[in-house]
Order: C-alpha cells, then structure tokens, then sequence
C-alpha cells in the first residue's frame, strides 16, 4: 500500500492537470494505481482545481483592480493639467507619469 504522502502528491499532481504518464514516473506507481486513485479521490481532486482555479481569478482581479486604479491616477492628472493649462497656446505639455 503507497503512503498518504504518495496520494497528496498524486492529488496535487492531478489537479494541476498532469497526465498519468507523468504522475506514475514521478512518484513510481503505474498508471492502473493512478486509475484507481483518480476513482477514489476525484471528489478532493475536483476541489483542489476549484481552490486553485479561485486563487488564480482573485490573482487577476487584483491586478485589474491595480490597472484600474493606476488608469484613474493618470486621469486625475490629465484633468488637473488640462484645468490650469491656457488653452490658447500652442503647444500643451502633459505630465502623466506616476
């Protein structure tokens, strides 16, 4: 019988998409175990692609949410300059860096 630390691993391989080729050579079963392992925990395997599959939505939210905030910052500039600038001349310098 393999260790609960063999099917830890064979879980987290799975949920990250590995192929039973891979996962058999990298923890030394073979592919009719890891068949049978997939049956038997593919309710945890299932769970685990969810929680990883939420971190990497919460990732990406964060960084638009970072791009957005940065955008508003270069808006708030633009409006500012364009405020105080004399329209009348000819040439408008626009300093947008952060």
């Amino acid at each position: 019988m393999k260790s609960q630390e063999t099917k830890t691993e064979f879980v987290r391989l799975r949920a990250s998409g590995k192929s039973f080729d891979y996962i058999a050579k990298e923890l030394n079963i073979s592919k009719s175990t890891c068949s049978s392992w997939e049956k038997e925990l593919k309710d945890v395997i299932a769970e685990l692609k969810r929680e990883q599959l939420n971190e990497l939505y919460d990732a990406f939210y964060m960084t638009k949410e970072a791009r957005i905030k940065k955008l508003g910052g270069i808006l708030d500039k633009i409006d500012s300059t364009l405020e105080q600038a004399d329209l009348k001349a000819k040439t408008l310098k626009i300093d947008v860096s952060l």
